[in-house]
């Protein structure tokens, strides 16, 4: 364990009824995070707070998993999530549209 906060990009960038948050509410948010000592942050979240995250980090973390691998393990969050919530999931926030979100990024991921 560490001192640090964990902060899930998810639980910043949906409303409770799992609908997005307003872009000036999420950036407000994004700052305060960046602005304190010390932070974690899991997820990518606009495009434009990824890069601000990049500019204020001093340690970054990437885990390059295989593509069935990732997809497999959105595969997996829905299933499960049909039945129990994933821990960090925005209440009342559909497992099947941010899982269908989450299909898409990988669509749109490069390659490596």
């Amino acid at each position: 364990m560490t001192d640090i906060n964990l902060y899930p990009l998810d639980s910043i960038v949906y409303k409770p009824n799992g609908e997005l948050v307003e872009r000036e509410i999420f950036d407000r948010e994004h700052a305060k995070i960046l602005a304190s000592e010390k932070w974690i942050i899991d997820g990518l979240g606009p495009l434009a707070s990824f890069y601000k995250r990049l500019d204020e980090a001093d340690t970054l973390i990437y885990i390059n998993l295989p593509y069935l691998t990732s997809y497999w393990l959105v595969t997996k969050r829905l299933i499960k999530g049909l039945f129990i919530k994933p821990e960090g999931w925005p209440k009342r926030s559909s497992i099947i549209k941010g899982s269908l979100k989450s299909y898409k990024m990988l669509r749109m991921s490069p390659i490596f």
